[in-house]
C-alpha cells in the first residue's frame, strides 16, 4: 500500500513516455499527432518582458495545429490547439473579415 503513489507515477510516466515516442517528441505528444510541417510562425505585439507568437503545424491526422508560445525572462508556456479543416477555415474567414475593418 505505501509504493502505491510510486505505482500511479511510474504508470503516468510510462504512458506520457509512450505519447512521446509514439508522436515523435514533446510538441507531436501535446498535439496528440506527428507534426509533418510547420507551415509558418507569427510574433505577436505586446509588453517588453513578454515575447508571444503563433505557430502553424500541419498534423499527421490531416488537422492543424496551432502552437501558442509566451516567454518571459522566467517563464516559458507552450499551448497546443488542435482544429480540423473546417474549424481551421472558419478561423481564417474571422481573422479576413477583421482585417478588412
Amino acid at each position: 500500500m505505501e509504493d502505491l503513489p510510486f505505482f500511479i507515477f511510474a504508470i503516468f510516466i510510462a504512458f506520457f513516455a509512450f505519447k512521446f515516442f509514439r508522436h515523435g517528441g514533446f510538441k507531436g505528444a501535446m498535439f496528440g499527432s506527428r507534426i509533418t510541417q510547420t507551415v509558418g510562425q507569427v510574433d505577436g505585439v505586446g509588453k517588453n518582458l513578454m515575447n508571444n507568437s503563433l505557430k502553424i503545424h500541419k498534423l499527421d491526422n490531416k488537422t492543424i495545429g496551432i502552437e501558442i508560445v509566451s516567454k518571459s525572462i522566467l517563464s516559458y508556456q507552450m499551448t497546443p490547439v488542435t482544429l480540423t479543416k473546417k474549424d481551421a477555415k472558419k478561423l481564417s474567414e474571422i481573422l479576413m473579415s477583421v482585417t478588412q475593418e
